[in-house]
């Protein structure tokens, strides 16, 4: 076990800045390139994300994480981001930062981030480990507006705009306010059409969720599972990534859960 390096800097992403902060063992055993949550979501993860990352480098990992365009410390505005934006900011992490030849490259992302991860087939990543994604870009845009008409109450003590209209006012290029962030119409539009992928992002894929340790997958995941051969690990906790009463930042169980998932696959 190698004591590590820690450096921040910025890496040009096409026209973007994206700022990077890395934990750089002195021998790595390869990169983990870490996925963020969105918005709110990530703000609560941050402190976990980066003990995460701790943890990996004093396993030899090289651990990056990242700021997308219009997120953070990067440059743009998120009004104007798109998805192909935050995937081509992965590929352009994974192309920028230094790389091990013959080492394996893992993303490993939470939420929003795992789900990027999975549509992340281009970076031609050696493993994904998705943690509680979104299976259907729909399902969390629906969740993310309920979160805004929980906004107008707390405000106006009253909805004053539905989530009908307010998908009907994103599809004609207005953008749309959620936990005191502008997502534009492109991001709305695109995240509506967001599935997972047939094919296997990665030769080896780990999708972890938080729950019973008896819970079996949801039907709707057996078929991704089974499609891309990857394993299931049910973790016991509960969600921590809107919750504050639910933080934690060691995350003992889930830490423990993704250690071993790497260890398995690159002993």
């Amino acid at each position: 076990m190698m004591a590590s390096v820690y450096r921040s800097d910025f890496f040009q992403a096409g026209e973007y800045r994206l700022f990077v902060s890395e934990h750089v063992p002195k021998s790595p055993r390869g990169r983990v390139i870490l996925c963020a949550p969105f918005l709110e979501e990530k703000q609560f993860c941050r402190r976990y994300f980066r003990h995460l990352a701790q943890l990996l480098a004093q396993m030899d990992w090289h651990v990056i994480r990242f700021d997308s365009v219009g997120e953070g410390d990067s440059e743009g505005e998120l009004q104007d981001a798109s998805i192909e934006d935050a995937l081509r900011c992965i590929e352009s992490i994974a192309a920028t930062t230094e790389k091990q030849d013959g080492l394996p490259l893992v993303l490993i992302g939470l939420r929003w981030g795992g789900t990027l991860a999975l549509l992340s087939g281009s970076v031609n990543a050696d493993a994904v480990i998705a943690i509680e994604p979104l299976r259907r870009g729909e399902e969390y845009l629906q969740q993310l507006l309920r979160q805004n008409l929980v906004t107008q109450m707390a405000t106006w003590g009253a909805v004053r705009q539905s989530r009908e209209v307010l998908l009907k006012e994103a599809a004609q290029g207005k953008s749309i306010n959620i936990q005191g962030y502008e997502l534009g119409s492109c991001l709305i539009e695109q995240m509506r059409q967001v599935d997972l992928p047939e094919s296997a992002p990665a030769p080896r894929v780990a999708v972890i969720k938080l729950g019973a340790l008896d819970e079996p997958p949801m039907a709707a995941w057996h078929q991704h599972l089974d499609r891309w051969g990857a394993s299931y690990t049910p973790v016991d906790g509960l969600p921590f990534w809107y919750e504050p009463k639910h933080h934690d930042v060691q995350k003992i169980a889930l830490t423990q859960s993704v250690q071993l998932q790497l260890s398995e696959w690159f002993s």
